[in-house]
């Protein structure tokens, strides 16, 4: 079997959709020689946050040098995700191979497994090929009756955060959920919890663990609660978050309350390993390889600040409680500050709770359709948005109530996020339009977030360095900019040496960020990339005849700058740079200096069969391929 060949497998029992029990993934296990028994694991549940826990608790383990296997859901760039080994998407062979065998295993069955079913076969059958130390194993969906829960004894069972999502699955109130979600913990397993309200730990006190074969039998449930009693925030920024937790100090690179309540469930989860470890064979871990593994976790898509001008913020939040918390991390960071939004949801989610926490702090809502059978169309949810957001009141950071269709100071800086204007919502075609948009449409000191599902996190995140880079894509479709590259081009045609085109100002572009990166200057790719793409553009201009072309490509590039977006501290930046890119003085470290460097070594003149034509004095002539 090819790569493609399993992809296909897979498509062909998408139909199958969801089926609770255990009785087939059981049978197609006991086929392929019961490997969730090879592997020692650790187990976890929860509606939200159950990934970034396991990313936390995978860091350490590595850090240690364990061989670690991890089944997570759901895939969001890349199909391969769901299986990782020592922190590395498992490779397109050996999901070919392991999906070979849980094919044949699974033809041989009275009823096909789900695609669920044979996902999970696949990682406990790839774990088992690679010889793993350990394996971390998510839930799907639920606890009692999901696919993963066919381990009989585990290190330790984790409990994220619990919360209304799958409703017409596991119930309609927290606590039957909850109850489900216990469903995965065995006799003789230990639980490491999130931080619980009253509500949940009522449930958890009186929670009894069934024994298996004996009807009615009971055991204690043995867990350890995240406390947040124990946590002191020592420093809390936008890219990270320092914290004391039981008198020790740890860094992550997330930020929010929610990314601190799984960091310090993570904590208890490692806590209880240490505890249980000897009995399956494996070796505790340090303070420091814990706090390492903390400090080295990231994790795609839940609050992720992409370096784009305006800032945006990606986050994977779908549900209710995940919408609730996002909106709250928001206000910390920014107050009262009206935000962007660019959202896609699916129809089956409370898509209400969504509108009504997020329409209150938006300036203006992007929305569209996302790539899902479940999907709201994107017009629906403007139309919800709008009869929202102009059926309410407003209230101000005072306290000072505004009806629907009045403006406020702050909306009236900019007329298209005029309460009650129609433009207040928009409907994209897809995400990356709407993202584009947004930053396009957005003023300078604007902050945009996109949220509302899961279906559109990857090609957002897949097309990361494009939103990064959307200035300077501003730049190549500037109408004089590209009149001005065909002028310097044409009038180049017959030069023999040191042509000023397109192509040399990209090659000055890419050694210019090479060489930031390797001096570690604290450099914006896209303000690099502007300077590069600009420094000669004032060559063969009506301002050439009267200064230097390096004066004049700093006065004709500033309009291009600004239409581009560049603010005005970042265009008297970048202009210095052209001004002064042909021999700047005092400047090193500055992006004048690294303008100047990349521009002298994007010559060849080591190669150049022009020397007796070439002007330039020899010790401005590049003889070196190196950076």
């Amino acid at each position: 079997m090819e790569y493609g060949d399993a992809l296909s497998y897979i498509e062909s029992k998408n139909s199958l959709g969801i089926v609770p029990g255990l009785d087939v993934i059981l049978a197609l296990l006991k086929k392929l020689g019961n490997p969730e028994l090879a592997v020692p694991a650790l187990h976890i549940a929860g509606t939200n946050g159950k990934g970034t826990v396991m990313s936390y608790v995978e860091q350490a383990m590595l850090q240690h040098g364990l061989k670690v296997g991890r089944y997570l859901s759901p895939a969001v760039l890349d199909y391969r995700e769901k299986w990782h080994v020592n922190g590395e998407m498992a490779s397109k062979e050996d999901v070919a191979e392991c999906m070979e065998e849980v094919r044949e295993a699974a033809e041989s069955l009275p009823h096909s497994p789900t695609v669920f079913e044979i996902e999970t076969a696949l990682a406990f059958v790839l774990f088992r090929k690679k010889k793993c130390d350990v394996m971390l194993v998510e839930c799907g969906m639920g606890g009692r009756q999901d696919a993963t829960n066919v381990i009989p004894s585990k290190i330790v069972d984790i409990l994220a955060s619990v919360s209304l999502d799958h409703m017409q699955f596991l119930g309609d109130t927290r606590e039957k959920i909850l109850r489900e979600k216990l469903g995965i913990v065995r006799p003789g397993d230990v639980l490491a919890t999130a931080p619980m309200d009253e509500e949940l730990r009522r449930v958890l006190d009186g929670w009894m663990v069934p024994v298996p074969g004996e009807d009615g039998e009971t055991v204690p449930l043995r867990r350890a609660e995240a406390d947040r009693g124990e946590l002191t925030i020592l420093c809390e920024e936008i890219d990270g978050t320092d914290f004391s937790y039981r008198g020790e100090n740890y860094h992550i690179r997330m930020a929010g309350d929610v990314a601190v309540d799984n960091a310090i469930t993570a904590l208890t989860a490692l806590e209880l390993y240490n505890e249980r470890a000897g009995q399956f064979g494996l070796p505790k871990l340090t303070r420091e390889e814990i706090r390492a593994g903390l400090a080295e976790t990231s994790w795609q898509g839940r609050f992720t600040v992409f370096d784009t001008h305006p800032r945006m913020i990606i986050d994977g939040a779908h549900n209710r409680d995940a919408w609730l918390r996002l909106a709250g991390t928001l206000k910390r960071f920014y107050g009262e500050k009206r935000l962007t939004f660019v959202i896609g949801v699916l129809a089956d989610k409370e898509v209400d709770v969504l509108i009504e926490t997020m329409v209150p702090m938006a300036k203006r809502i992007y929305t569209f359709t996302p790539e899902s059978p479940r999907a709201l169309a994107g017009e629906k949810l403007r139309q919800r948005i709008l009869d929202f957001h102009e059926g309410s009141e407003r209230t101000d950071a005072e306290g000072k109530t505004t009806p629907a269709g009045d403006p406020d100071e702050h909306d009236m800086q900019d007329p298209c996020a005029t309460v009650g204007d129609r433009e207040f919502a928009v409907c994209m075609e897809n995400a990356l339009m709407a993202a584009e948009t947004a930053l396009r449409e957005a003023a300078e000191d604007d902050v945009i977030v996109a949220c509302g599902s899961l279906t559109f996190l990857g090609k957002l995140l897949e097309d990361r360095e494009h939103l990064e880079m959307d200035r300077v894509t501003r730049i190549l479709e500037d109408r004089f900019y590209r009149k001005q590259i065909k002028k310097i081009y044409e009038s180049e045609y017959d030069r023999e040496f040191c042509r000023h085109g397109f192509g040399h100002a990209v090659s000055v572009a890419r050694i210019a960020y090479i060489l930031a990166m390797e001096e570690k200057r604290k450099l914006r790719k896209d303000v690099i990339y502007a300077a590069a793409l600009l420094h000669d553009i004032g060559r063969y201009t009506q301002e050439e005849k009267t200064m230097s072309h390096h004066e004049a490509g700093a006065v004709v590039a500033a309009d291009v700058l600004r239409r581009a977006g560049y603010t005005e501290a970042e265009c008297t930046e970048i202009c210095e740079a052209i001004r002064a890119h042909k021999e700047p003085e005092d400047s090193i470290g500055t992006l004048a200096a690294v303008l100047y460097r990349a521009d002298k070594l994007s010559r060849n003149c080591f190669l150049c069969d022009a020397r007796e034509e070439c002007y330039w004095p020899e010790n401005r002539k590049n003889r070196t391929i190196l950076c």
